[in-house]
């Protein structure tokens, strides 16, 4: 959804993607040439108009391999 350019120093990047009801896989990763990162998910339902944090309870980790 996010284009790795590689190895370069970018301030900001975003994306965006229409998902169906129900639960969806997501991979995140990230690149850190220098000095610190951090990163915010967001989404928007169907019923609101702002773009909220996605909340910790909506977040199921992955147990492969547990």
């Amino acid at each position: 959804m996010i284009h790795d350019p590689g190895p370069i120093s970018k301030s900001h990047d975003s994306g965006s993607i229409h998902l169906t009801e129900g639960p969806h896989p997501i991979e995140v990763g990230e690149r850190n040439i220098g000095g610190g990162s951090y990163l915010h998910l967001y989404w928007k339902t169907p019923d609101g108009t702002d773009n909220q944090i996605v909340p910790a309870e909506a977040l199921i980790p992955d147990r492969a391999g547990s």
